[in-house]
């Protein structure tokens, strides 16, 4: 029976220290979990994780004010108005992380494709942590 494989080179882990803390973007590949269908096709999608850590505890009005600034952000990057997930959060001294679910005006424009998106990322990957600073 024949079979298919791919190669997959992670990209290394960014971490871009910031005045008020750190930032990290992680990427990874999302696939079916089950082992045990069969299928036809199979579906493998690039996902990145940014991780924004502050030196200092922020209050829940001050994460949303940032996570905010970040969505903005990213819309005038990929010139898309794609609305990010809900963040997920970390309590000091809790463990775990939580969704933290708040009002906001959610756009239903797709993801942008990474062709699409001026500058490409790889352009500023070095620079990253100073715009993002700004």
């Amino acid at each position: 029976m024949g079979g298919v494989s791919a190669v997959y080179q992670r990209p290394d882990v960014l971490v871009y220290p910031l005045a008020n803390g750190k930032l990290t973007i992680r990427h990874c590949i999302n696939r079916p979990f089950t082992k045990t269908a069969r299928r036809h096709t199979l579906s493998l999608k690039e996902a990145v994780f940014l991780e924004y850590a502050f030196f200092e505890k922020l209050s829940i009005e001050a994460v949303k004010h940032e996570y905010r600034l970040l969505e903005e952000l990213l819309i005038l990057l990929t010139n898309s108005e794609y609305s990010l997930d809900w963040p997920s959060i970390s309590l000091a001294n809790v463990r775990g992380s939580y969704r933290l679910y708040f009002w906001r005006h959610r756009n239903p424009a797709p993801a942008p494709r990474v062709f699409e998106c001026y500058p490409n990322f790889n352009l500023i990957r070095h620079k990253f942590g100073d715009i993002f600073s700004l």
